[in-house]
């Protein structure tokens, strides 16, 4: 039966649940009872939205464009049967499929086709898509006749979409039409993966989903492996159809999506001729990762030959020896394919053993061609570390590689410490299918002292972008350079003897650095500034400037400080009255000091009674001990507690000279008295003699013309110094 009919406005509704469908028959007129079996999956693409259906369908081979001859197999060809409608987006926009060709059967008057359709969404699902039969037509339907289920009724092989998830659906290599010999226990799995390693699960479908009907009596199917158990002991030779739906599962046994095989089963009397592929029928590959598996088929009827055919070969892929082959028993064929970048994706190849009286046997072998690194990937080079060559930045480059999958216009974006400092956009290329597209970006950029943490992102829109860090270190081990500090000069001391004050001087110290602005330098001076310098000569002042990576220089004035002032000396005495008159010698603790420094300076003693060096001067002896006067140092002065029996008393004139580098003299003295006895008359008496040297001194600058020096004579007799001396004033 060959009607053609318009497409009912009940179609429309049926399909407006989803957006992509591929109706048989469709476009407007269509062709009834070819269709065999089919099957439709579906992968998302990088493009947002997109997705690909795979589609595999058996049809009459003498109602379509594809040639009857073997040479049809691996052809490409337009049907007028299968269109390609998107009921989302223009429910009347059709494409007619291409069919590539993968399995002939002439003697059955059937072909095995694939098509891919691709197809943009725009919102994200779930749609339905799928291939719908005859319902569409005012009378008749889809299926072929002679079926002893279903015969002649609707068929209808659908998925659900959900273009936003990632998700893909599961795959299956079933051949569309399987012979079955009979028996009570004939097994035969139905092969499927899931690209995305999702939980997997069978069942058969009901009989709406299969578009109305019972499934093969004694027909069932392992829900965990797929074998399919069916016992057509009794039954009649013949066709018989079936559908299995394979889906998948989220981590709560949730159904994600499903792959639909609706697949003809012909009961036959005689040997089925077989056709494996070993080591498996499923393989998970990468771009640049040899396939190779051997596939063989084979005829157990004595006598009988079998030709291996292959359908849906790679382009670049090789069989040895090539197919078809002819063998009177068994005939094999090696398969070597190495996919690249460019054919990412699901591929499946059918391999079809063929008995001369036209019994056929297929299987199908799933490549899935996944990639397990990321679709975007930069690579920096590692951390750098170089030396600063100025303040204001360090120019360093950093090349970065960026890796697209699919070749997609990428976006890279630099960034310094957070900072966002170069946008481009790149295509990447590739010179090979085995070797992914790339593209280089150069960033230059000024870095400052220190560490900076640079991160390159890359994103094309669709995948999700990738990051990638590196470290660039700013280092400086160069000391500061010193461009002037300050000039040597000569400082005048102050007459009053209050010192020199050192003023912070580092603000004329003038400096450069590679890493260091001028203004971050730190700037120190020894001696500190505010201390105090009191005596003339040379005075270094050391500045030291050190950067902020630690690196220091340094640099010197020297301040001379001048005195021209006349010397001033100023003395004191701790003990003024030496009691008892034993010849001790006792430290009086005289002490002096000077304005400025001097050239020279002494202490001299000069008494009233001289030393005595025998006891012809005082018989009494209270006078016999020398010397009188010893250890004239600044702070100390040793002198004897004696003096003449009957005298008026002793008197000690202590002198401090100096005498400066020009020549200036200064003198200053101190009296200290050893009285006749202890009265008052005595001591005034003593006191009196004492002012009356020191007034002379100070008038005249010389002792009183009575005054001896002392401290000269020999030794007699010696006195040992009794008592500590006491801390004089300097």
């Amino acid at each position: 039966m060959n009607q053609r009919r318009k497409i009912r406005p009940a179609c429309l509704s049926a399909l407006a649940l989803g957006g992509a469908l591929v109706c048989s028959p469709l476009a407007g007129w269509a062709q009834n009872y070819h269709f065999r079996g089919a099957s439709i999956a579906w992968e998302p693409t990088p493009t947002p939205g997109q997705v690909v259906f795979h589609i595999t369908y058996a049809a009459r081979l003498s109602q379509s464009s594809v040639p009857a001859t073997t040479n049809a197999i691996g052809g490409t060809y337009p049907t007028g049967e299968y269109f390609f409608v998107d009921y989302q987006n223009n429910p009347f926009a059709e494409a007619p499929l291409q069919v590539k060709v993968v399995a002939v059967n002439f003697n059955e008057d059937w072909y095995e086709g694939t098509a891919d359709i691709a197809n943009t969404y725009f919102g994200a699902g779930p749609y339905l898509a799928g291939i719908f039969g005859a319902n569409f037509f005012q009378t008749g339907n889809g299926r072929i006749l002679n079926l002893y289920n279903r015969s002649g009724a609707n068929y209808v092989v659908q998925t659900s979409v959900s273009p936003t998830t990632g998700n893909h659906s599961p795959t299956n290599s079933l051949p569309l039409v399987v012979y079955i010999p009979q028996s009570a226990s004939n097994t035969f799995a139905v092969p499927a993966t899931d690209p995305d390693g999702d939980r997997v699960r069978w069942r058969l479908s009901t009989d709406a989903e299969a578009g109305g009907g019972p499934s093969p009596p004694n027909l069932t199917v392992n829900p965990t492996n797929g074998v399919v158990t069916w016992n057509d002991a009794g039954l009649t030779l013949g066709n018989y159809t079936a559908q299995v739906v394979i889906e998948d599962l989220d981590s709560k046994g949730n159904v994600q999506t499903q792959n639909p095989v609706d697949f003809v089963l012909t009961l036959v009397s005689n040997t089925v001729p077989s056709v494996i592929a070993s080591p498996t029928n499923v393989f998970n590959t990468a771009p640049g990762v040899a396939v190779t598996f051997l596939v063989t088929g084979t005829n157990a009827d004595l006598g009988d030959n079998v030709t291996l055919t292959a359908g849906g070969l790679p382009a670049t892929a090789l069989l040895s020896p090539a197919l078809p082959q002819t063998g009177a028993a068994s005939v094999g064929s090696t398969f070597f394919w190495t996919p690249g970048f460019a054919d990412l994706g699901t591929h499946t190849v059918t391999f079809t053993a063929t008995d001369s009286t036209g019994l056929q046997s297929s299987t199908t072998v799933t490549i899935n061609v996944v990639d397990s690194h990321p679709p975007i990937v930069v690579t920096l080079p590692p951390p750098v570390q170089t030396q600063a060559v100025a303040p204001s930045g360090t120019a360093v480059s950093l090349l970065a590689n960026v890796t697209n999958l699919y070749g997609l216009p990428t976006t890279v974006q630099w960034s310094v410490d957070g900072t966002n400092v170069q946008s481009s956009s790149v295509t990447p290329v590739s010179g090979s299918s085995l070797v992914a597209p790339s593209a280089q970006v150069t960033n230059t950029f000024g870095y400052v002292l220190g560490q900076h943490t640079v991160s390159v992102t890359a994103a094309d829109g669709i995948h999700a972008p990738a990051t990638t860090l590196t470290f660039v270190t700013i280092v400086d081990t160069t000391p500061p350079t010193i461009l002037s500090c300050p000039a040597n000069q000569a400082v005048t001391l102050p007459t009053n003897g209050a010192g020199v004050t050192i003023p912070n001087l580092t603000g004329q110290v003038v400096a450069t650095d590679n890493g260091t602005p001028a203004s971050q330098l730190v700037i120190s001076q020894i001696p500190l500034p505010g201390a105090v310098f009191f005596q003339p000569g040379p005075l270094p002042i050391t500045f030291t400037v050190t950067d902020l990576s630690g690196n220091s220089s340094q640099c010197q004035t020297v301040w001379v400080l001048v005195d021209d002032s006349v010397p001033r000396v100023y003395s004191s005495v701790v003990t003024t009255n030496l009691w008892p008159p034993n010849h001790d010698l006792v430290c009086v603790g005289f002490g002096y000091h000077v304005n400025k420094t001097v050239a020279s300076q002494g202490i001299q003693v000069f008494s009233n009674e001289a030393d005595i060096p025998s006891d012809t001067h005082d018989a009494a002896g209270d006078d016999r001990f020398s010397p009188d006067a010893t250890d004239l140092q600044n702070g100390e002065v040793v002198l004897r507690s004696e003096r003449l029996g009957g005298g008026p008393g002793r008197v000690y004139l202590i002198v401090v000279t100096v005498t400066d580098a020009l020549g200036q003299v200064a003198a200053s003295d101190q009296t200290v008295v050893v009285p006749a006895s202890q009265s008052a008359a005595n001591v005034a008496l003593v006191n009196t003699l004492a002012a009356q040297a020191d007034a002379y001194f100070k008038t005249n600058g010389v002792p009183p013309l009575n005054f001896v020096p002392v401290g000269i004579g020999g030794l007699v007799g010696p006195k040992q110094t009794s008592g500590p001396c006491p801390v004089a004033p300097q």
